[in-house]
């Protein structure tokens, strides 16, 4: 059928044209594994973004959890200070004007407030020098995020008797807090008694 055509000039270049298009039509050859082996899509004036979820800088969750819980230890550690050092406005201020005491032997609820008065003698003791007193927390659970926590384990209250000797309770605890200007406990529920061995696998 073909034999024996000749072709125009007019005709020549409507073929090249049509060889032109038909080869930026067909794709590159790439060296690939799988189904795509041999293909390369175009770009046609516009960027490929990748897939890959780890080229995007995203926030490290792991980060923030770190300094949630450094701020948190820093609570504590506030909180230990005041006992040692009988600073009682200092311990009021790590609570909340609302907060809660639970008591799980004694099977009570009431507002924080009233034990702090019951409390406060044995501040003004330590503070002159009548007593000493420490408290230690270990933690099994820490759950939050940036303005709420709740903190469970074994805290260790130590305190000397009238003879000079020291008395230490080991209390399973839980306690809510909530960030307002700083944390604040919001409900402490002293469960029950702890043993010595129990408090040592917090370790």
């Amino acid at each position: 059928m073909w034999h024996g055509y000749k072709a125009t000039a007019r005709n020549r270049v409507v073929c090249m044209f049509l060889l032109i298009v038909f080869l930026a039509a067909v794709p590159e050859p790439v060296q690939a594994d799988g189904p795509l082996r041999g293909y390369k899509p175009k770009e046609h004036g516009a960027r490929l973004v990748s897939s890959n979820l780890t080229n995007f800088n995203l926030p490290s969750a792991t980060a923030d959890e770190t300094s949630r819980l450094a701020e948190l230890d820093a609570y504590w550690a506030k909180v230990s200070r005041a006992v040692k050092e009988g600073d009682f406005d200092l311990y009021v201020s790590t609570c909340h004007k609302d907060g809660v005491l639970v008591t799980g032997d004694q099977q009570q609820c009431y507002p924080l407030s009233k034990a702090l008065a019951r409390w406060k003698q044995d501040f003004v003791d330590t503070k002159a020098g009548k007593t000493k007193a420490s408290v230690v927390f270990r933690f099994r659970q820490r759950l939050g995020d940036e303005t709420t926590a709740h903190e469970s384990g074994i805290f260790r209250y130590t305190a000397t008797d009238s003879d000079g000797k020291d008395i230490a309770k080991y209390i399973h605890f839980e306690a809510l807090l909530l960030k307002r200007d700083g944390w604040k406990i919001m409900m402490e529920y002293q469960k029950s008694k702890a043993t010595v061995e129990e408090w040592n696998a917090l370790q």
